[in-house]
């Protein structure tokens, strides 16, 4: 019988990884799509970036923060709704986490090639 629980314990920590991988890996998404719509957001909207340099002393510090607190905020909400995350789930959302950045990074970099090519 302890060989058995043993193994249950090591089954409940592995899936324990999983749900960890896969809620950071909701905060993350999010994250990035949190600066993604700021930066575009900050650079048509002069409001948004007036704001972000009056309230963090520099419209990047603003950026920085609200990213790191979505990010601990949604990483949070997903750990404690997602249910025991398969290995499966958490490749999926490794995998997203990846096309969105790449694709949040080539968004930026056509924004501010056209941003610099009128300038």
């Amino acid at each position: 019988m302890p060989a058995l629980e043993f193994l249950a314990l090591c089954e409940d920590k592995i899936m324990n990884r999983f749900k960890t991988i896969s809620s950071i890996s909701i905060g993350a998404i999010v994250a990035v799509f949190v600066v993604s719509v700021l930066v575009i957001g900050g650079e048509f909207y002069a409001p948004l970036k007036d704001w972000l340099k009056a309230t963090f002393t520099h419209h990047w510090l603003g950026k920085s923060a609200i990213s790191v607190m979505s990010f601990i905020l949604f990483s949070l909400i997903a750990r404690i709704f997602l249910k025991n995350e398969s290995e499966d789930m958490a490749e999926k959302l490794l995998m997203a986490l990846f096309k969105i950045a790449i694709l949040g990074t080539l968004v930026l970099s056509v924004l501010f090639f056209y941003l610099f090519s009128i300038h």
